[in-house]
């Protein structure tokens, strides 16, 4: 399922992650960027890959800056509850709908 998923992302702009998901992703960046180059990223460094027009871009690397704005701790706070108020759901709630669409799927008779 992860694979039919991301086969159907135009643009994917990846940051450092962990090696389990860099070698989930990698099929994206090869043969120009590897897992353990997804792994390692500097802070602040991104690999990203374009669809355009149904032809693939090859990936490249981008370097994000700091804008230099002081944060605002009680305004970031505000931000997340925001977020999980209108986004969030208990994860017992998203594990049931997961293992509900997963049970469609695996009844379906796919040599029909």
């Amino acid at each position: 399922m992860l694979n039919a998923i991301l086969g159907n992302v135009g643009t994917f702009v990846v940051f450092r992650v962990g090696i389990d998901d860099a070698t989930k992703l990698q099929p994206m960046f090869y043969p120009y960027f590897r897992d353990l180059d997804i792994k390692e990223l500097p802070n602040w460094q991104a690999y990203v890959r374009i669809r355009m027009e149904r032809k693939v871009i090859p990936p490249f690397n981008i370097e994000t800056i700091m804008d230099g704005a002081a944060c605002d701790n009680e305004v970031a706070e505000r931000i997340r509850e925001r977020s999980r108020r209108r986004h969030a759901k208990p994860a017992k709630q998203v594990e049931d709908e997961i293992a509900k669409m997963l049970e469609f799927i695996n009844n379906i008779d796919w040599e029909e």
